[in-house]
């Protein structure tokens, strides 16, 4: 509480001095990392379309529709009753059940961490200021100097355009963001200081989540075979 307390005087001082934790920017060119989605057919070259709050991206609608399933003998069933099947089975599995399990049990953590923490981000973002740009509609995008840190984040099979935006930009540090499965307050915690936006001192690393006029100016070409680092995203 003590530290929530700070960043809200921090925050309306800002604000009473006139400042905003978002950038309005206009025909600013960025670049975007996309993976092949809904959206494909808004990717082509000169091409123009609108990213309001009124929409969810591909990122957040993925819990709608989608949730990590464990296979027991050709079966597929939810967490809970993967869990409840295996100890009633227990005597019978092998070593490599194990495994294909905790490796299962790993990704359901994370599924249900970053869920967690985009519904608390998304609490404290309006908190703060509902105009900046949200995690659940927004699209996420890079400066130049940014793209080789990046690509090796996310991982290969995506495509990097260049983009000109006009509309409402955040700034901010990606290492407040994590999957583990911890107290609320913490998250909290971690969710006052991304939105409070970026520190500037790890530029290449800093996230940028835009709302607005996105014009799609080029696609790129660069190297497609980094593997992706696990960072929660």
């Amino acid at each position: 509480m003590q530290y929530r307390r700070a960043v809200y005087e921090h925050l309306n001082s800002k604000q009473e001095g006139g400042g905003k934790l978002f950038m309005i920017i206009q025909n600013e060119i960025f670049y975007h990392f996309h993976r092949n989605n809904d959206w494909d057919e808004k990717w082509t070259v000169g091409n123009s379309f609108i990213i309001d709050k009124t929409m969810k991206n591909d990122f957040i609608k993925h819990y709608d529709t989608k949730v990590p399933v464990f296979s027991i003998k050709g079966v597929p069933h939810c967490a809970k009753i993967a869990s409840k099947k295996m100890i009633e089975i227990l005597q019978s599995l092998t070593l490599q059940d194990f495994y294909n399990y905790l490796d299962y049990s790993l990704t359901v953590f994370s599924e249900c961490g970053m869920f967690i923490r985009e519904v608390i981000f998304e609490e404290v973002r309006i908190s703060i200021d509902p105009e900046l740009p949200s995690r659940k509609s927004c699209i996420w995008v890079l400066e130049e100097d940014a793209i080789d840190y990046w690509k090796k984040v996310l991982g290969p099979n995506l495509s990097l355009f260049k983009v000109k935006l006009n509309g409402i930009l955040h700034k901010t540090d990606q290492m407040h963001l994590f999957d583990e499965i911890v107290e609320h307050d913490k998250i909290r915690s971690h969710a006052f200081k991304y939105w409070a936006g970026t520190d500037g001192k790890n530029n290449e690393q800093v996230e940028a989540l835009f709302e607005g006029k996105i014009e799609v100016l080029e696609k790129c070409s660069y190297s497609n075979s980094d593997t992706a680092s696990n960072i929660g995203y």
